[in-house]
């Protein structure tokens, strides 16, 4: 008996074990940063679990990408800029950032999306929202406009449950050339609940007055009493 108790704890920490350490990180990732160059294949270029604000700054074939993330009931954000050093690619890329478990409500959901910057070649820029907590996944709570392109601003409203919906921004340069250069970009999405209805902001205002009214007669009872 005691040995079958043994064998059994082994075999518990044997698959706890497994669990932890040999999961694909890919599978608890968060925040994820995947990008293609030239026609190729999206790679990976950095995930992460982090659930709060993220500030990240990384070097992808010679561009520098910053982006700073917010994640919080009553807003998120997700800024991407794009940086030219020394180009390391010829003539296109496609950046795509992505966020999960957004926490902002109550539904409608509204987000913003403004891409500014200068570039040579053809530039363009979409986000999108999608249901659940799949990192890249194509927006079917919404998706803005494809092509999206420099000094452009759009806004639209979703239906998302917080904490089980993600974000995914693209931006998308292309027909460049040996002497073209990618000066800056910016990619600037944000999302906010739905405001509370006006009723229940001027019931909640009035509740400190309510309250002081009642304690006020309540005093003069007991004094006269």
């Amino acid at each position: 008996m005691s040995r079958f108790r043994s064998v059994l704890r082994l075999f518990v920490a044997v698959v706890v074990g497994a669990y932890l350490f040999d999961s694909p990180n890919e599978a608890r990732a968060a925040f994820a940063i995947q990008a293609k160059t030239d026609g190729g294949a999206f790679e990976t270029v950095f995930t992460s679990g982090s659930s709060g604000a993220i500030a990240e700054t990384m070097e992808y074939k010679g561009l520098s990408l910053s982006i700073t993330s917010a994640n919080d009931p009553t807003m998120s954000s997700l800024v991407v800029k794009v940086l030219e050093i020394f180009r390391e690619f010829d003539s296109s890329i496609v950046i795509q950032v992505s966020r999960t478990e957004l926490l902002t409500g109550p539904p409608p959901q509204t987000l913003t999306s403004a891409f500014t910057g200068s570039s040579d070649g053809n530039v363009s820029m979409r986000t999108f929202i999608s249901s659940g907590n799949t990192l890249f996944a194509e927006g079917d709570l919404v998706s803005m406009p494809s092509g999206q392109g420099l000094g452009t601003s759009n806004t639209a409203q979703f239906t998302g449950t917080p904490g089980s919906y993600t974000i995914t921004t693209e931006i998308s340069v292309s027909g460049l050339t040996s002497m073209d250069f990618i000066n800056s970009l910016d990619s600037n999405n944000t999302i906010v609940g739905a405001p509370a209805p006006t009723g229940v902001v001027l019931a909640m205002s009035s509740l400190p007055v309510w309250g002081f009214g009642l304690w006020f007669r309540r005093r003069r009872a007991t004094l006269a009493g």
